[in-house]
């Protein structure tokens, strides 16, 4: 019946006649015995009041005039999600669901902000997050925060230019005591693998991957970002191989750069990252060494940081200037294995192709002409080339 409904509700996103939609909501989708079931839901067993609260949480993500419906005062009909949200502190099987369901809702702006500014259910999950010391409900509190906060950044920088994206003041009291807290799970974290330390780096460089999420740590929060920074080269050295791995893909994240983020502002980013990273050791010769380690899954990772630090200006200039670093590049002989052969072929090819002619040009001037024909020739040889041998036959060499 759920299958059914969302798909008769999608054809209503089309209609540019919002009273049209309106009506039909009222009249037809939301008839009478609908709601009646809706609101049925606390009176239900448990699986049905969560399939029911996702069957709306679904309706709400299709469009803004279907959400609005959903939750004006008339209706309400997410009023008893929402409190099961704050008052089921002490049935954590059951808020670990709907905090799974609560995070569908941050996908979009409009939702975001309903969160943010129409409940309390943020300001009380994140007050639960800092006074508990329960490690069951932390990573499902964390994945929360850190979609609302990442998504956020992705919406508004979508809707703005990049200078001038800034969040709201209501969101900057939310990051300034979230993202910190993130911060600390990581400084605090030992050489033991928990499972805090790597929903911490998969959040941290999940937010991290949106250019405003990035700006917001390097301008806003420098000292602990600092620190953070120096923690994650620090296990990126010497850490659990697992968590060496986690650390180096949330550092290529902190370099990621969308095609339209890569000019001045995103570059500038980008390289207050890498200045810090440099503070205590240098960090191409460190990944440099770790790609030429017999680990695959090290080897991966230490590629997809070279992958994304080739969308930046000042990352070619460091490239060109490490010993050996362009060599290491070239050699085909480095990598044995497919999936190596196909990330390392990635980094050439970004080399050779990007869409930005002031960074494509930078790239050949930087590395010269005989080195940008090099990488030329090995992306058009593609990722497993073998270089042909020749033998020649000598007359009575088997005599």
């Amino acid at each position: 019946s759920k299958s059914i409904l969302e798909q008769m509700i999608k054809n209503l996103i089309n209609i540019s006649d919002d009273q049209v939609v309106l009506d039909y909501l009222a009249q037809q989708y939301f008839h009478p015995q609908n709601i009646e079931l809706i609101k049925s839901g606390h009176r239900q067993d448990v699986v049905i009041k969560l399939r029911l609260y996702e069957y709306l949480i679904s309706l709400c993500l299709l469009d803004f005039k279907i959400f609005d419906f959903i939750v004006n005062d008339k209706h309400q009909l997410l009023s008893q999600f929402f409190y099961d949200c704050l008052h089921s502190d002490s049935d954590v099987l059951f808020l670990m669901n709907c905090i799974e369901l609560l995070t569908l809702l941050t996908e979009k702006l409009y939702t975001l902000d309903y969160l943010q500014n129409k409940t309390t259910i943020m300001d009380h999950f994140l007050r639960l997050l800092m006074e508990n010391d329960d490690d069951l409900l932390k990573p499902a509190f964390i994945k929360l925060f850190g979609c609302y906060i990442r998504n956020y950044m992705q919406l508004i920088s979508e809707q703005t230019t990049m200078d001038t994206t800034t969040p709201s003041s209501t969101n900057i009291q939310l990051f300034n005591r979230f993202i910190p807290f993130l911060f600390d799970i990581l400084l605090l974290s030992d050489m033991q693998k928990t499972s805090l330390t790597f929903i911490s780096l998969d959040t941290i460089g999940f937010i991290g991957k949106t250019f405003v999420g990035k700006r917001y740590m390097v301008n806003n929060m420098e000292t602990k970002f600092f620190d953070c920074i120096q923690k994650l080269i620090q296990m990126i050295r010497s850490y659990q191989s697992d968590i060496r791995v986690r650390s180096m893909l949330c550092l290529a994240d902190l370099f990621y750069l969308k095609e339209n983020e890569r000019n001045q502002f995103g570059w500038e980013v980008t390289e207050k990252i890498y200045t810090h990273c440099n503070h205590t050791y240098a960090l191409l010769t460190l990944l440099t060494q770790i790609a030429k380690q017999p680990f695959i899954d090290l080897r991966l990772a230490s590629h997809k940081v070279f992958l994304n630090m080739t969308y930046s200006k000042w990352a070619i200039d460091a490239m060109s200037n490490e010993p050996g670093f362009i060599e290491y590049l070239l050699n085909r002989q480095s990598e044995r294995e497919k999936p190596g052969k196909e990330s390392k072929y990635q980094i050439i090819k970004s080399l050779c192709s990007q869409e930005n002619e002031e960074l494509q040009a930078h790239i050949q001037n930087t590395v010269g002409n005989v080195t940008y024909l090099k990488f030329r020739r090995y992306a058009n040889e593609g990722a497993f080339f073998v270089q042909p041998e020749s033998n020649v036959a000598f007359d009575g060499a088997n005599d």
